[in-house]
């Protein structure tokens, strides 16, 4: 392993980092679709972001278990060794959380222009930060490495 883990390790905590960092836009966006639905799709948005969440948390125990484990039975040590584990949890949780069964969707319960508009100005915004903190992620720890000849 080698610095090929860090660049992958940094783009994933960036991305993350990120998505926290831009809630707040994603809150004002969600809570627009949220007034554009009804009572029953409002209870359905809950269940789906429930099992997501669900879904969520057991991709983190898994990437955990598994980066835990290749990092023990490995010799290296120091930061290759921290971004070995960050990059196989990161990759791992990543891998199960988007193959994961899912039992709904939203789509399935929308009705209108404007509740599609807005659940796409979601979807959007999701996918672009997740997109731009990964790459600032490489980015910062390229130029990192080389200040700091890491």
């Amino acid at each position: 392993m080698n610095i090929t883990n860090c660049l992958l390790a940094s783009g994933f905590i960036t991305s993350s980092f990120f998505y926290t960092i831009y809630k707040d836009i994603s809150t004002n966006k969600i809570n627009k679709l949220r007034n554009l639905l009804n009572e029953k799709q409002n209870k359905i948005f809950d269940n789906i972001k429930k099992e997501r969440l669900e879904i969520y948390q057991a991709s983190i125990i898994v990437g955990l278990l598994i980066a835990y484990y290749y990092t023990s039975k490995n010799n290296s040590t120091g930061i290759i060794r921290y971004c070995t584990f960050a990059s196989i949890l990161s990759i791992v949780s990543y891998a199960f959380y988007t193959l994961s069964p899912k039992s709904d969707y939203m789509l399935n319960h929308i009705t209108t222009e404007e509740q599609v508009k807005a659940w796409l100005d979601i979807y959007i915004e999701m996918k672009k930060n997740f997109h731009y903190g990964f790459l600032f992620g490489i980015i910062g720890y390229s130029i990192a490495a080389n200040v700091f000849r890491l």
